[in-house]
């Protein structure tokens, strides 16, 4: 069986030389064990200006790393490395299985080992997981990186609706039969949602999962690519679209939600501007037309999108709630989204995040919560 380890690099070369010698260590014992499997290390590199591109070249005149490899190319992102590696694994190296695994020592490289083993016990995508039986991660992990890896997995487990447990690890065996039924230059996502996009697809085409526990640990060399900025802020709002085009985008039920909210802005408006000429406070007329257009969605919505049985009373009262939720929501990230790209000339498309994440978090909480379908 050939297996391509797969280690996309930025600015990691305090890191690359453990690495490749603990890699190494490792594919070596598995040679030994199993002589039909050819093991290659891949490193694929964004020209990293620190040199760690140049470093694996250095490496690989040493014969004691006759099993690394390097491609290079611009820095595009996570998730354009993994599908140039990917390819380049399948189409060049002739891999049987490619192996994602990050390149800054947070992932035991011992751990190759057991993501190998499932994937002869009949596995097509194995998983090395964090929130399964014998998974955690270091107590020394920020709060913020706790809190931006549970949220992620709460939306592709319940917005999304996958099944695995750990949707964002990066640490992962899969066989290329899968990779070849998926589309890779398909693959929408630059950065960190490649994890979760490229794990939807294979469970679309029916891969055997398997996920195990392990410790993800803290990086002790080098700078977290992981951090509040106007990148960051890009892949979170791209994670959310996904996780709701992957689970609602083909339903008639949204189609018909969009159209009641659009309705109800126009008349929130045409209310507020009628309102405005009696009352002559912003605030109160504002008020009126939201309450009142509030209730011209709910109506529409209870009885044409949703057609449901529950009692209007309560689920009108549930139905505030969510849009308070909503509101709230949108304001923050337009608030954020004025923040980061407030000195671009592209001002008026500033709203339109915000509106977008507030219109799913409205929707999936009117479907769950108020009118509690599936």
């Amino acid at each position: 069986m050939n297996i391509v380890i797969i280690n996309p690099t930025y600015n990691e070369n305090e890191n690359i030389k453990i690495l490749v010698k603990e890699i190494g260590k490792v594919i070596h014992e598995l040679e030994e064990n199993n002589k039909s499997d050819t093991v290659i290390q891949l490193v694929v590199d964004d020209s990293s200006p620190d040199g760690t591109g140049e470093t694996v070249k250095t490496l690989m005149k040493d014969s004691s790393y006759s099993f690394l490899r390097i491609i290079e190319g611009n820095k595009e992102g996570l998730g354009k490395a993994y599908v140039r590696g990917m390819k380049y694994a399948i189409e060049s190296l002739h891999a049987d299985v490619v192996i994602e695994m990050d390149a800054d020592l947070q992932h035991d490289p011992k751990l190759i080992k057991t993501l190998i083993k499932y994937i002869y016990d009949g596995y097509d995508f194995v998983i090395a997981s964090r929130y399964v039986s014998g998974g955690a991660y270091e107590k020394t992990w920020s709060k913020f990186r706790v809190l931006n890896s549970k949220i992620a997995n709460i939306v592709s487990r319940g917005i999304a609706g996958l099944k695995t447990h750990d949707t964002t690890s990066g640490f992962r065996a899969i066989r290329s039969t899968i990779l070849n039924k998926i589309d890779l230059e398909n693959i929408t996502s630059d950065g960190y949602a490649f994890q979760f996009e490229l794990l939807y697809l294979a469970e679309k085409k029916h891969a055997k999962i398997k996920e195990f526990g392990f410790l993800f640990k803290d990086r002790k060399f080098g700078q977290s690519k992981i951090s509040l900025n106007k990148q960051y802020i890009l892949d979170i709002l791209n994670f959310f679209f996904l996780a709701f085009k992957f689970r609602y985008l083909n339903s008639i039920k949204i189609l018909k939600f969009g159209v009641v909210g659009l309705t109800g802005t126009i008349i929130n408006l045409i209310i507020y501007h009628l309102v405005i000429k009696d009352v002559k406070i912003a605030f109160i007329a504002e008020a009126i037309g939201y309450e009142l257009s509030l209730f011209f969605n709910f109506g529409f919505n209870h009885y044409w999108t949703f057609k449901s049985n529950e009692k209007p009373l309560k689920a009108l009262i549930k139905y505030n709630g969510t849009s308070l939720i909503s509101l709230i929501v949108t304001s923050t990230v337009t608030q954020i989204t004025s923040l980061l790209f407030s000195k671009y000339k592209t001002n008026f498309l500033i709203p339109i995040p915000g509106i977008g994440v507030g219109f799913i978090v409205n929707y999936v909480l009117a479907k769950k919560f108020v009118w509690r379908q599936k």
